[in-house]
């Protein structure tokens, strides 16, 4: 398969992404599962899931950019990414963007930005 075809292929779904655009106004809406009547329900809500997700990233944080360097392995493989990388590029880069957002976590909670996980 050559590179334009490749291409050619991994442009589709944002071709079709903005053909459909002015028919639905956007494509995804998201709607609570729980009653949420004001911002202290959201924040209640919110704040938990969150915390609750970053305790588990914290728990495995050598298989998350183990996973994202499996799936764009996974993309190439199937002739749907924009970019070749090898897996071990992947994984680097995915270390690097991972340890980035974490960095910036932190930097954002120690500035009293976001709170820390309970």
């Amino acid at each position: 398969m050559t590179t334009d075809v490749r291409l050619s292929k991994a442009n589709k779904p944002a071709e079709e992404s903005l053909r459909l655009h002015p028919l639905y106004r956007g494509k995804i809406q998201m709607l609570p599962k729980c009653p949420t009547r004001g911002m202290e329900d959201f924040a209640i809500w919110h704040t938990l899931g969150v915390a609750a997700s970053c305790r588990e990233i914290q728990r495995e944080r050598e298989l998350y950019p183990l996973v994202a360097a499996a799936v764009g392995a996974r993309a190439q493989e199937d002739n749907v990414a924009r970019i070749c990388k090898t897996r071990d590029e992947l994984h680097e880069q995915a270390t690097a963007t991972i340890a980035a957002a974490r960095r910036a976590t932190e930097l954002h909670m120690k500035e009293d930005i976001i709170a820390s996980p309970p």
